[in-house]
């Protein structure tokens, strides 16, 4: 059993049950968004969540391809009748004040996505401090909106650019390490300073861990890269069908890890 599923297990026995009635609010980018064939994390706390609450309303707010910055200004790949997610989103809390269990919010990666590909820490640096800004400014929002009780958990990203190990481009898979767990701080620091505890998918992903004890097809790969290709669709065989998601294994990790950390926040 992995760390992951402990994790869940003692949640799942531990945690207090939502309040009935209660709401679940998903925010963020297409690691939260109902769009694939997939289904990405949020569905999967949701159907861990109404075990003990039947009666749990959930709203997806979720967008793919949109960055911090239009998560709070709108613009980007969807249209909000509020005028942007963030507005959306805070306007379904306060209609649920009182009554919200969990909020979860995953964004970001949209902001630096070529940064980590290239493995370009000075691109990174050069724009961190405004994707930073905009981060703290969601999760401040969200969080006066949803109101005392309500749990609050945000994620980080794995690397799904350590697959480029296994086309042969290692040397970029390498260089992306680095620039990812520098995001992934930055964003914890952000939440945390807002006051939202943090699912690591860094840490559960093993992205830092480049001890050659992987293996793949029988060929001896780093730990972070069979990892990757275990729990993401960036291995694939035909490299023209790169994904940067994780797959089903990989967002159940997810969900679990999140479960988790809203049992803690509950407590």
């Amino acid at each position: 059993m992995g760390l992951s599923h402990v994790l869940a297990a003692i949640a799942a026995a531990t945690a207090p049950a939502p309040v009935a009635g209660s709401t679940y609010l998903a925010a963020g980018d297409s690691m939260t968004a109902p769009f694939q064939q997939v289904e990405t994390y949020p569905a999967r706390v949701a159907t861990d969540l109404r075990r003990r609450q039947p009666r749990l309303r959930v709203r997806r707010v979720g967008c793919p391809g949109i960055t911090a910055a239009q998560v709070v200004r709108g613009g980007g790949p969807c249209a909000y009748a509020a005028g942007s997610q963030l507005a959306t989103a805070v306007a379904d809390l306060r209609a649920r004040r009182g009554k919200v269990d969990l909020v979860t919010l995953t964004v970001g990666a949209n902001d630096v996505q070529d940064c980590v590909a290239q493995g370009d820490t000075a691109c990174l640096r050069e724009r961190l401090p405004a994707v930073v800004a905009e981060v703290r400014t969601i999760a401040r929002r969200l969080r006066a909106a949803a109101g005392r009780g309500a749990a609050l958990v945000a994620t980080t990203y794995h690397d799904p650019f350590l697959g480029y190990w296994v086309q042969g481009r290692r040397d970029e898979a390498r260089a992306s390490v680095p620039v990812v767990l520098a995001f992934d701080r930055a964003l914890e620091k952000a939440y945390r300073a807002e006051g939202w505890r943090v699912a690591d998918v860094a840490l559960d992903f093993r992205v830092a861990e480049f001890q050659m004890t992987g293996g793949l097809g029988g060929t001896a790969v780093p730990l972070n890269v069979e990892m990757t290709c275990r729990l993401t669709r960036a291995c694939p065989a035909d490299p023209a069908a790169f994904d940067v998601h994780p797959n089903a294994r990989g967002f159940t990790r997810i969900a679990r890890l999140v479960t988790w950390e809203r049992g803690v926040a509950r407590r």
